[in-house]
């Protein structure tokens, strides 16, 4: 070019160095701002993009989260108006917009609990058993109500409880209006039973006794934590205990009103190394606040002696009297005497549901050891020991053959040490009739038409039907008669022989892999009383292991004993799963909310329970 043709040349790199120029003047060379020109920022985004419609799936699912904000966390409706809250909706997305309380109180949370109860009916449909605890208690607005709950084993053995409902009582608490409560609820969720009526365990209440009773339940089972409770708030009447107790319960409340000596008192347990816990003041409800109170006034005696002491604390202590040596040492055989009701409470109310499978063995132990008296026991203590054996030994009585079948169905309490020979034969004997009568109950009913060419009838077949496995390693009987027990085929070695001779060619063949007896079909009882007897050849397991893991593993291996066992295994020993709704309910109604409808205190609490 610069040889032939220089003036095209010139042109051309003029040109050249033209456009370079320019596109190096209108297009930047930073990566970043090319990007930043390129692509829009996320809040250009969120202000460009439309609001999400009010029946998209992301409107719908940003709702729920809110509702499931407000039941689990106990938050008023007035929350989603706030400004604050609303602010932090719409920093954290703008194109949703959320709805107002009124729109959460009458549609979303509703149609939230129309599903969530849909989902619990189908659960309790599939139930072979239902049992219900109930109680009552009063909110802030001094509103009364009645909560029901049930509780029923899964098909995998699981302990499953439900918050049914909480129905507001505007009438007396008489008994006709409980049980008319209760008649409403079974009837509504339409609960499966085997009893006739849901067993029901409840408080002692004299009217709520009545209205089970109205309710024609068959097992009605009184809180055994409420029980022991009655029993012990006997035992504390005693003069001298009471006595002791009054003078406790005037310290410790002088230190919660007295700011400077509740500061003195933890800097003399610092002093002496003692633990900086507080003092604590007994509820009148409550036995074990009595036990707690009692318990950490002996463990920080020693510094409440020194704050009392002090010259500034004593000149507004009054005529505040501490304990003498006596009663100190009073103190301690009552705390000692204690401890083993205050360790059964505790294993019933931490437990996750214990069964009525426990009320029996338990009630055997207060009574022949616990309650016992001992050489060494001071008068006061034993006073205490027979006012509580006097109430405890009349409980259960009525109750006590369903709540030993549920210890026997139990392979913890199985051997039943608390019952004589006799009573265990009754025990066993009522085992194999419920077993029987559940296996008549659920057999399949085949339904066969007339048919007109018949065959001949088949030949006689021989009788004495051979003996299982499982039949030569049965345990001793239980029959309904009460005889002593047979001769257990475990003593004897199966005989594997065949002493006959083969009646024909094909028995002979095959006859050592072939069945060469028919064996005719068992009656219910038969085959309740065959799972009966295996299950008593069983050993059995440790206090600290499941039983329901345990029956998880050997329903396949008695299959009609097992059916009995998960409907008794359901049954509450406490009423502690209602006592837990009412006190969630307490937060519920709060005096903010005091004024919330009933209907809206069923459906929180309902959800607050069982949402997932």
């Amino acid at each position: 070019m610069r040889r032939h043709h220089p003036l095209m040349l010139s042109t051309s790199v003029d040109r050249s160095h033209k456009t370079v120029t320019a596109y190096k003047t209108t297009v930047p060379s930073s990566p970043t701002f090319m990007l930043a020109s390129s692509q829009p920022t996320i809040s250009h985004v969120f202000t460009s993009s439309k609001m999400y419609p009010n029946n998209s799936h992301q409107a719908q699912l940003l709702n729920e989260k809110v509702a499931r904000f407000i039941i689990k966390g106990l938050r008023p409706y007035s929350v989603v108006d706030s400004p604050e809250f609303r602010d932090l909706i719409q920093c954290l997305d703008p194109r949703y917009k959320l709805p107002s309380r009124t729109t959460f109180a009458e549609r979303i949370i509703p149609d939230m609990y129309k599903d969530a109860k849909q989902r619990v009916a189908e659960k309790l449909s599939e139930a072979e058993q239902v049992a219900l605890t109930t109680d009552g208690w009063t909110s802030c607005a001094t509103d009364s109500y009645l909560t029901i709950t049930s509780c029923h084993l899964s098909v995998n053995w699981e302990i499953i409880n439900f918050v049914l409902q909480t129905r507001v009582l505007n009438e007396s608490h008489t008994a006709e209006n409980i049980s008319e409560v209760l008649n409403d609820a079974v009837k509504e969720w339409k609960l499966p039973t085997t009893f006739g009526y849901p067993p029901v365990t409840t408080d002692n209440a004299a009217n709520v006794t009545k209205a089970i009773a109205l309710c024609e339940s068959v097992l009605h089972v009184p809180c055994l934590a409420h029980t022991i409770n009655l029993a012990v708030q006997k035992s504390l009447k005693v003069k001298r205990v009471s006595h002791v107790l009054a003078k406790i319960r005037r310290i410790v409340a002088f230190f919660h009103r007295s700011p400077k000596a509740s500061a003195m008192l933890k800097d003399k347990a610092l002093l002496l190394s003692l633990p900086g816990h507080d003092l604590i003041i007994d509820v009148v409800t409550r036995w074990n606040s009595a036990y707690d109170m009692m318990t950490r006034f002996l463990e920080m005696q020693c510094a409440v002696l020194t704050v009392l002491m002090d010259k500034v604390v004593s000149k507004c202590k009054g005529d505040l009297a501490t304990l003498s040596d006596e009663e100190t040492r009073l103190t301690e055989d009552v705390i000692q005497f204690l401890k083993p009701m205050k360790d059964m409470t505790t294993m019933l109310c931490t437990e996750n549901s214990p069964t009525v499978s426990i009320i029996m063995p338990l009630k055997h132990h207060l009574m022949n050891v616990a309650l016992t008296p001992k050489d060494d026991d001071s008068p006061t203590v034993a006073e205490m020991k027979r006012i509580m054996a006097s109430d405890i030994e009349p409980r259960y009585v009525k109750q006590a053959e369903m709540l030993c079948v549920a210890s026997a169905v139990d392979p913890r309490f199985k051997h039943l040490p608390f019952l004589s020979a006799e009573e265990k034969y009754d025990v066993f004997g009522n085992i194999t009739a419920q077993t029987a009568k559940i296996t008549e109950k659920n057999k399949p009913v085949i339904k066969t038409e007339p048919d007109t060419n018949q065959d001949p009838p088949l030949p006689h077949l021989p009788e004495g039907p051979l003996k299982t496995e499982f039949e030569n390693t049965s345990a001793p009987t239980y029959d309904s008669h009460r005889q002593e027990p047979s001769q257990s085929p475990c003593d004897s070695p199966i005989d594997c022989t065949n002493s006959t001779k083969p009646s024909t060619l094909l028995e002979g063949l095959l006859g050592d892999v072939f069945i060469v007896k028919s064996e005719p079909a068992k009656s219910a009882f038969e085959l309740a009383k065959l799972d009966v007897d295996r299950y008593c050849c069983e050993p059995g397991i440790a206090l600290g292991d499941s039983s329901l893991s345990w029956w998880k593993t050997k329903e396949d291996k008695y299959p009609r004993l097992a059916q009995l066992a998960k409907m008794m295994l359901c049954i509450p020993a406490t009423s502690v799963p209602s006592e837990r709704a009412f006190s969630t309910a307490g937060d519920i109604v709060s005096h903010q909310r005091a004024s919330m409808k009933p209907e809206n205190v069923d459906i929180l609490l309902f959800l607050k329970k069982n949402l997932k």
